[in-house]
């Protein structure tokens, strides 16, 4: 609705499938509580591919003791996500 091409994946094994097959996106929108492949093997598997590792983070996390702990990420969303911020954060990387 906000006029961003967007390409979902259920968990994080999936999402690298799906950055292998889609332009190279503008951020990574990263719940760090997924099935398969968590949020952070997942950051962890990103360092091993030069390319995909600049790509800007937005993580999403319920837990507000582990977001005062993560650096390095565009952002960090707590649940439940204010849509007001998160867009905010998209548009300092992002452009239509």
């Amino acid at each position: 609705m906000e006029g961003y091409a967007v390409w979902t994946a259920q968990n994080g094994r999936e999402g690298r499938v799906v950055l292998e097959k889609v332009p190279r996106p503008c951020s990574i929108l990263l719940d760090l509580m997924m099935p398969v492949m968590n949020g952070m093997e997942f950051l962890a598997a990103l360092k091993e591919n030069d390319l995909l590792i600049t790509i800007p983070d937005v993580l999403m996390t319920a837990y507000d003791r582990m977001a005062g702990q993560l650096t390095g990420h565009v952002g960090i969303a707590k649940k439940p996500i204010d849509l007001d911020y998160l867009l905010r954060v998209i548009k300092q990387v992002c452009y239509k």
